[in-house]
């Protein structure tokens, strides 16, 4: 007697069924989650603990999912920093995050990676006069992004690489693609550059997040309205035959067949094998 188990993997993880029984064990690796809902406290498996100073407020209204949170460049300007010690090297990876921005200037950070004021070749996605850019620091953006963030209201904004090749969506379109193979440190300033408070976003950050090991989108996306989960992004597998355990003679065959879905926007499964 044994029990039949099939596997379905995509770009988002892996998800893991027996017969009336599922499993799901993502292989990539979020390496920050941050809901915002009255607390800085990051929700990935790693809680990184946030550093804060300055005014930064919670918020119901805007919100995306529960509370949002407020960035001001009054003084004392919102200044907020996790440094986790898992970095991102040359891997693919996720950014996303819904901004709300309240007016522009040239610059509004929404992620830098520098851990100190130096320009050091570390990441760096901004607003600029309304425009999604990626930088490396010190350098011209190697993405100026063609579709515009509004002042006042919601916007999706991701940033993917897959294979050294960088994508930013704007509300789930790709707005402008450039190679981007950099080694990447796990340094991450929200909403704030590392000691230059005049590039402070001013508005709403919701549902930020950084994944580690997979671009989650490799096309256009419906942008996730809801909050994110650390296990959102593994498909869904269900054994189809047998439709139990079966008991079987040694050198015989039997038929085994699987269905599996993927949540992973634009990803696709790529394969379901039988264990």
């Amino acid at each position: 007697t044994y029990t039949n188990y099939a596997t379905a993997s995509d770009q988002g993880g892996t998800g893991y069924s027996t017969t009336n029984v599922l499993y799901v064990q993502p292989t990539n690796s979020v390496l920050l989650l941050l809901h915002f809902d009255g607390s800085l406290a990051d929700a990935s498996s790693y809680n990184w603990p946030p550093s804060s100073s300055g005014t930064i407020t919670f918020s119901s209204n805007p919100a995306i999912a529960g509370q949002s949170i407020r960035f001001t460049t009054n003084s004392p300007t919102s200044v907020l920093n996790y440094t986790p010690s898992v970095t991102i090297g040359t891997s693919d990876f996720t950014f996303q995050t819904w901004v709300y921005p309240i007016n522009y200037q040239q610059y509004l950070t929404l992620w830098d990676g520098r851990p100190t004021g130096v320009e050091s070749g570390d990441i760096q996605i901004l607003l600029s006069n309304g425009l999604p850019q990626l930088y490396i620091s010190g350098t011209a953006p190697f993405i100026t992004g063609t579709a515009s963030v509004p002042l006042n209201q919601w916007t999706h904004i991701a940033l993917c690489r897959q294979s050294g090749n960088a994508t930013i969506y704007v509300n789930g379109m790709a707005a402008g693609s450039a190679a981007y193979n950099y080694n990447l440190a796990g340094n991450i300033n929200v909403g704030n550059k590392y000691s230059v408070t005049i590039q402070t976003l001013n508005g709403y950050l919701d549902e930020y997040e950084v994944v580690k090991g997979v671009a989650l989108y490799t096309g256009n996306f419906t942008p996730p309205a809801g909050p994110l989960s650390t296990n959102a992004y593994a498909p869904n597998v269900k054994m189809t035959a047998p439709a139990m355990a079966a008991n079987v003679t040694n050198g015989s065959i039997i038929a085994l067949s699987a269905t599996a879905t993927s949540p992973s926007a634009g990803s696709g499964l790529q394969r379901v094998d039988f264990l």
